[in-house]
């Protein structure tokens, strides 16, 4: 493989395919887990996998400036995404896909959109902007904001139109 481990580097083992530093700290290529890395486990599942039972961040990831992302996993177990921008000091927008769902830095939800105007905001121009569905989802209501800024409340076959300062309702067919 080319590589030797220096005299400073204890719990190593080489061979022609693989590097192991430390048992569970850095595995490349162990034996059955070929094309794998593993920092923290010495049996990845996948190309690269990180593990930490210490509650620290799993991993920084830094642009070409002083912007990076961080992975943590708190004890509660919930997953969560910082970025953060060194040179001002700030947290910055959370971008999920491409163009599908933005988290901004001051708190504001965008779907569909990259720059919500207020705390949740939904686009979808051709579909039903918001579904609140009941348990098994087969009792559900939609709203949507149609053309003219109308907005339609619509529970299986009847559905409610609140137009400017007026409210109809219909029962659709």
């Amino acid at each position: 493989m080319g590589f030797t481990p220096s005299p400073n580097v204890s719990g190593s083992a080489i061979t022609p395919d693989s590097i192991t530093v430390d048992t569970n700290t850095l595995n490349v290529n162990v034996s059955g887990y070929t094309d794998k890395v593993g920092i923290g486990t010495a049996t990845p599942s996948a190309k690269l996998e990180v593990q930490d039972t210490t509650n620290a961040p799993l991993a920084k990831f830094r642009g070409s400036g002083n912007e990076r992302l961080t992975i943590y996993q708190p004890a509660n177990g919930d997953w969560r995404l910082y970025p953060y921008d060194d040179d001002d000091d700030t947290y910055k927008a959370l971008k999920l896909g491409h163009e599908k769902m933005i988290v901004e830095a001051g708190g504001d939800v965008g779907i569909g959109t990259m720059s919500p105007d207020k705390k949740l905001e939904i686009l979808d121009a051709t579909d039903a902007q918001l579904r609140l569905t009941h348990t098994d989802a087969s009792m559900h209501t939609d709203f949507q904001t149609i053309a003219g800024g109308d907005l339609v409340v619509q529970h299986q076959n009847d559905a409610v139109y609140f137009r400017g300062d007026s409210i109809q309702s219909y029962i659709m067919l």
